[in-house]
C-alpha cells in the first residue's frame, strides 16, 4: 500500500476516470459580484476585515504584530459567510478556503471576498491538495472578480476548467448581504 494520500488520491482519479474539478465548481459558492465591489469601496483589497491575517505556526491568536491582528481562520470564515448569507450563523457544514496558496498569511487578502470560498466539508481540502482544482478556483476568482493578488500574474484557464453551466452561480445579495454591508460602511443605510 502507498503511505502517500496524494499519490493513491491521483492514482484513483486516474483508475476511475473522475474529474474532481466539476463536482468542485458545482458546490463552490463565492460571494456576488456586487458585493465584493461593495466591499471594495471601502478597502481596495476587498477585505472584509482589513487588518487581520492568518497566525503562523508558533504564533497566538489574537496577537497583534506590526499593527496586524493574528487570527486562525475565524475572521475570513465570518467574512465569506456575511458576504454571501449575511450572516455566519446557522451555516453549516461549509469551510471557508482560500483562492491563492499562502495569501491567509497577508492582511489585504486573508478577508479578501475574491479570495474566499466556501465549499462543502466534504471536498474543502482538495482546494489545497489538487492542484487542477486549485488552478480552476483561481481563474474563476479571476473571471468573477477580475482579481488576483497584485504581486501575481493574471491566471491562465486551466487545462479541464469546467464549462460555465458546471459552476454553481454566486448567489444575489439578499437583504441580509445588505444590511451585513450596511453595518460593515460598504452600502449607506437605505432611507426609511
Amino acid at each position: 500500500m502507498i503511505a502517500d494520500g496524494a499519490l493513491v488520491l491521483a492514482e484513483a482519479k486516474k483508475r476511475l476516470g473522475v474529474d474532481l474539478r466539476p463536482l468542485v465548481a458545482g458546490c463552490a459558492v463565492f460571494a456576488h459580484p456586487s458585493t465584493f465591489e461593495a466591499v471594495r469601496r471601502l478597502n481596495p483589497h476587498g477585505a472584509w476585515f482589513p487588518g487581520f491575517r492568518r497566525m503562523r505556526k508558533g504564533e497566538r491568536k489574537g496577537t497583534t504584530v506590526d499593527g496586524v491582528v493574528l487570527d486562525d481562520n475565524t475572521r475570513a470564515n465570518f467574512a465569506i459567510k456575511r458576504a454571501v448569507f449575511g450572516t455566519h450563523v446557522g451555516v453549516e457544514s461549509f469551510h471557508c478556503c482560500h483562492v491563492w496558496p499562502a495569501t491567509c498569511y497577508d492582511p489585504r487578502y486573508h478577508t479578501c471576498i475574491a479570495n474566499i470560498v466556501l465549499l462543502p466539508a466534504a471536498v474543502a481540502g482538495l482546494s489545497d491538495h489538487d492542484q487542477g482544482v486549485a488552478a480552476c478556483l483561481r481563474f474563476r476568482a479571476w473571471d468573477l472578480f477580475g482579481w488576483k493578488p497584485d504581486e501575481a500574474d493574471a491566471p491562465f484557464r486551466p487545462d479541464g476548467y469546467p464549462l460555465a453551466e458546471a459552476w454553481l452561480l454566486p448567489p444575489k445579495p439578499t437583504a441580509k448581504v445588505q444590511k451585513a454591508l450596511e453595518r460593515l460602511g460598504a452600502l449607506r443605510p437605505r432611507n426609511p
